[in-house]
């Protein structure tokens, strides 16, 4: 991903607008990194961009990009939910299990859709699959034998703030482990 990108997506994703960081045409040092006068770099954040370096003190940069404490959530299939703090981006983790098993007679297949958007549709399909989850065990055994195969994932994401998300069983049987989020910002 080009930085120009990165930077716009950060500032979509944490609604900074360009008056929050400060611009300057930087020194740069042999190894390409901006140098301010006075401050060492280890307490400024930089960004570089068009030739433009931006930079902040790490202070405002952690009040910017600051990571909330983990909120524990109880989540049900096929229901939106929104962050904790929904006035905030958060990132969500999602942990999402299920056991496949194969008998001589049948095997099984469990699969799941993580889903965010801008809407509580969400929980009937609608918006971005940012996850697939997917656990099978299909084909053929002889007589006697069991096959059984247990399946963590753990999805972990980004979602804007006011936005939704939701987690859809599309097949077999699965379960929300645990899922926390924290709020950015």
């Amino acid at each position: 991903m080009k930085m120009n990108s990165l930077v716009a997506a950060i500032r979509r994703l944490f609604h900074i607008g360009t008056g929050d960081i400060q611009t300057q045409s930087p020194a740069f040092n042999f190894a390409g990194l901006p140098v301010a006068s006075g401050v060492a770099p280890s307490n400024l954040l930089y960004v570089v961009q068009n030739g433009q370096a931006f930079q902040m003190p790490m202070s405002l940069a952690f009040s910017i990009f600051g990571i909330g404490a983990p909120n524990a959530l109880a989540l049900s299939l096929a229901t939106a939910y929104q962050a904790t703090d929904p006035t905030k981006a958060a990132l969500v983790t999602v942990n999402i299990t299920s056991t496949a098993s194969i008998t001589l007679a049948v095997g099984t297949t469990n699969t799941a859709d993580v889903l965010i958007g801008a809407t509580n549709a969400v929980a009937g399909g609608t918006g971005s699959a940012i996850g697939k989850y997917r656990n099978s065990q299909t084909g053929a055994l002889v007589v006697g034998a069991n096959l059984n195969t247990d399946s963590t994932v753990q999805y972990t994401f980004f979602l804007p703030a006011g936005w939704f998300f939701a987690v859809r069983q599309t097949a077999g049987a699965v379960t929300i482990v645990n899922a926390f989020d924290q709020s950015i910002g």
